[in-house]
């Protein structure tokens, strides 16, 4: 019988679609990227380790009761700290287990000096797509970061070509603000970990595209079902039927008590070649016009960050 690799699946998580006002230091609660790929101007690519953000996403099941009961059916796990410091490196240790770090440094897709991320244009729209230097060389991996992007579109908007950035008197102010406004949407009171703590701890009950865990999982059914017959590595836990919430096997009463049901909990089984994908829609300040005096609005920069994993 010939062997039939797992084919790869694009999870498209559009819970964790996010607009950022870069004229502050929050977060827009309104205006939400569109769910439309002719309005994302530019795509951000990451690689992640795929063992990695198996252990962010994980769901609790059975075979022993055959009830459709909340709280006695299937519920889903989601590490949102990990998350954010897996991708935007929210945390300041630059060895943290499962962070993609490259010579020592803290890295990923806020980082600009390692190349662990790039954008590219989106549309091939020769005018918005900021790919080569003054002297038509190709810019290295790692100077085509999101941060360095937005900036030469900022410029290309402003002063009509995308190496004005030297016209700015602050570039290093610009590149740190902006990078620790987006890092926010990653952190507790961020819309990126807001959505993923949302979706922790939650059953089928919640069937919706918020319930993140239950979004993978059913791609997985759909796509590539057979990765569901080797959930290696799973280990037996107890749930609290009343409360949701996970019990230690050795807690009072565990095993005993009704409102404990035992189950195996498992990690989503995530495959390298898989990739995770959702939109962040950015929003310059309205402002920077004001000062070249220039009528026009700036147009929005919405990037699709699509996380590779591998």
């Amino acid at each position: 019988m010939p062997i039939v690799a797992n084919p790869a699946i694009n999870f498209y998580l559009s819970a964790l679609d996010s607009t950022v006002d870069l004229s502050a230091a929050t977060i827009q609660s309104g205006n939400a990227p569109d769910n439309n790929a002719s309005v994302v101007k530019a795509v951000a690519h990451m690689w992640v380790d795929a063992s990695s953000v198996r252990n962010v996403f994980k769901f609790a099941s059975n075979s022993a009761d055959l009830t459709d009961v909340s709280g006695e059916d299937m519920r889903f796990f989601v590490d949102a700290a990990a998350f954010g410091n897996l991708v935007a490196n929210t945390t300041s240790s630059s060895g943290a287990a499962g962070a993609p770090v490259v010579a020592g440094s803290t890295s990923g897709l806020l980082k600009e000096q390692v190349g662990l991320a790039y954008v590219e244009d989106a549309t091939k729209n020769s005018a918005r797509a900021y790919n080569v230097d003054a002297a038509n060389v190709q810019y290295s991996v790692d100077n085509k970061g999101l941060i360095k992007d937005l900036f030469r579109d900022l410029a290309h908007q402003l002063f009509k070509t995308q190496y004005g950035v030297d016209i700015f008197n602050n570039e290093t102010d610009l590149c740190n603000n902006t990078a620790s406004t987006l890092k926010s949407l990653f952190v507790s009171g961020g819309g990126i970990y807001s959505a993923l703590n949302t979706a922790n701890n939650k059953d089928t009950g919640m069937d919706t595209s918020a319930n993140i865990g239950f979004t993978l999982l059913k791609s997985i059914v759909s796509n590539d079902r057979e990765r569901l017959a080797d959930l290696s590595g799973s280990t037996s836990i107890y749930v609290d039927a009343s409360s949701g919430f996970l019990v230690a096997q050795n807690a009072p009463g565990a095993g005993s008590n009704v409102n404990n049901i035992e189950m195996r909990l498992y990690k989503m089984p995530l495959l390298a070649s898989d990739s995770i994908r959702f939109q962040v829609k950015c929003i310059y300040a309205a402002s920077q016009t004001s000062v070249i005096e220039l009528s026009s609005t700036l147009e929005d920069r919405n990037y699709e960050i699509v996380l590779h994993l591998e």
